[in-house]
């Protein structure tokens, strides 16, 4: 039996029911040896003491080697480069913890991450991950309980997570923290063959097989923004968007893998695929002109096929306003500032999508409680955004009948709060 601590754990039943799981940090590193310290030292600097160090040096021809000599604690595996994916898969076969954290080497993790992120899966059995909050940095990150002066990486809540992730990267990769049985039941490793998202590839893999992971807010991991970051390589990074958004329309029914979620439908997901599928686009658009014609004719219009047909079979739920409302924002912008579709794909995508009215009225009849003036405002930014483009698209009458059926359920709603109330 390992010993127990009061200090780790603030509560009594909290130390009868830890017994400090082996966490393995692995670190992947490439000619990083100017910032690969200052990741070993974040890891060693935090408040939880069972942590086993994995560097899996990908064939670095800088300083790396030399750096690390002197660390102690540390199991250093040196490799020929064979790139990121495989480094991680590496540092994966040698991890001998229960939890594994994958953190590159130009990237920190706050103090408190890993206990926090622990304690989260010790209690929930049924996630197979857990992920946290993300700062973006540059030269120096402020302490965890201020880290929040940082522009952060945007957080779904976790009741949207599984189309979020329809949608976007969720956090960067040291946010998350995994069970390796997980990993192990699910025979998953990093794709070789990509050399940009492999790890959002990995999450939706992780997600899709052993359920959606938690969130937690309250502690954070540092994401470097600097010159040299892979993310910064916009033409890969794009191309390699249009690859996860073709990957994720391989799949089948996407409601059927998580059958415990409150109620979606495909129409859901494939709404979210859409509001993605166009922004990839978009983007690819000012950096690849080839790879936007082939987007858009073979992959863009399949995802509307498919979001029509699922529609038709059960239509989208409220959840998915939000995608539909940036989806005909995209389509707009596409059409309007950029000129890079044509007028019959323009209306064809633009038909699907439905206008929902206002999301600041649907708040209030939905029994939402808008409990800060910034959750107002955004709210009724995205309602000028839909009026913009419903007047754009002359569309404004459409718009004018789903709002006055906003305005009557939510006059409707808080009718029915009040005379609770007397």
């Amino acid at each position: 039996m390992r010993k127990k601590s009061g200090k780790l754990f603030a509560r009594r039943e909290d130390r009868e029911i830890f017994d400090w799981p082996l966490v393995s940090a692995v670190i992947p590193t490439y000619n990083y040896g100017h910032f690969v310290l200052e990741a070993i030292r974040s890891v060693q600097g935090q408040d939880y003491p069972r942590i086993e160090l994995i560097i899996v040096d990908d064939g670095s021809s800088d300083q790396t080697r030399e750096v690390l000599k002197g660390v102690k604690g540390i199991v250093y595996i040196y490799q020929k480069n064979q790139g990121l994916s495989a480094a991680r898969n590496r540092g994966i076969s040698v991890a001998a913890g229960e939890y594994v954290l994958f953190l590159d080497a130009d990237d920190l993790i706050g103090r408190t991450s890993i206990r926090k992120r622990v304690e989260y899966l010790e209690r929930n059995r049924d996630k197979s991950a857990v992920i946290c909050r993300s700062a973006c940095f540059r030269r120096s990150v402020y302490p965890e309980p201020i880290a929040a002066l940082h522009r952060e990486w945007r957080q779904p809540r976790s009741a949207d997570l599984d189309l979020a992730l329809h949608y976007f990267n969720v956090a960067p990769p040291h946010a998350f923290l995994i069970r390796k049985s997980a990993i192990k039941s699910a025979s998953l490793y990093f794709d070789t063959g990509l050399r940009a998202c492999e790890d959002y590839d990995f999450w939706l893999r992780l997600a899709r097989e052993t359920g959606v992971p938690g969130l937690i807010r309250s502690c954070w991991v540092y994401y470097r923004q600097h010159a040299n970051s892979m993310s910064r390589s916009h033409v890969s990074q794009y191309r390699h968007d249009a690859e996860l958004c073709r990957r994720l329309l391989t799949y089948g029914s996407f409601a059927a893998y998580w059958p415990n979620l409150v109620a979606r439908t495909d129409a859901d997901y494939l709404a979210a695929m859409l509001a993605a599928s166009l922004r990839t686009a978009r983007r690819l658009w000012h950096v690849d002109r080839s790879c936007f014609d082939d987007f858009v004719r073979g992959h863009v219009l399949a995802v509307q096929d498919r979001f029509l047909i699922a529609q038709a079979e059960a239509p989208v739920t409220d959840a998915t306003d939000l995608y539909l409302s940036m989806a005909r924002l995209t389509l707009y912008q596409m059409r309007s500032r950029d000129c890079s579709i044509d007028r019959e794909i323009y209306c064809c995508v633009r038909d699907a999508l439905a206008i929902r009215g206002s999301f600041f009225l649907r708040a209030v009849s939905s029994g939402r409680v808008i409990n800060s003036p910034g959750l107002a405002m955004k709210l009724l930014k995205l309602d000028l955004h839909v009026v913009f483009v419903s007047v754009a698209n002359g569309e404004l009458s459409r718009f004018v009948g789903a709002l006055s059926e906003e305005i009557r359920r939510a006059f409707t709603s808080l009718s029915r709060a009040l005379t609770r109330r007397q």
